[in-house]
């Protein structure tokens, strides 16, 4: 059980383009898995998704009323002694 409080508090937005989710397919599942999609919109324009998450251990609590801020993912894969993926790591930043 989370200490949060349950309010949709702890959400960020950010965008995956069409190549990463079609080239990149596991380390996006992965990623997506550490929360809960709240919203996920098409964007033709930039051809990406734009998704936003309810994540506490990436993004900071807002207070009422304050918009859900941008965020860029940094990715880091560990990779065995045997060459293969293992797993990944996700940090956010908040984008100003």
């Amino acid at each position: 059980m989370s200490n949060h409080t349950c309010r949709l508090a702890f959400v960020g937005r950010f965008q995956l383009n069409r190549e990463m989710i079609c080239n990149s397919a596991d380390v996006v599942q992965a990623l997506l898995s550490q929360g809960i999609i709240v919203r996920a919109e098409a964007l033709a324009h930039a051809d990406s998704i734009e998704y936003i998450m309810y994540a506490p251990q990436f993004f900071r609590e807002l207070t009422p009323g304050e918009q859900v801020p941008n965020y860029d993912f940094t990715i880091d894969e560990f990779i065995s002694e045997a060459g293969e993926s293992v797993g990944y790591s996700f940090e956010a930043t908040e984008v100003k």
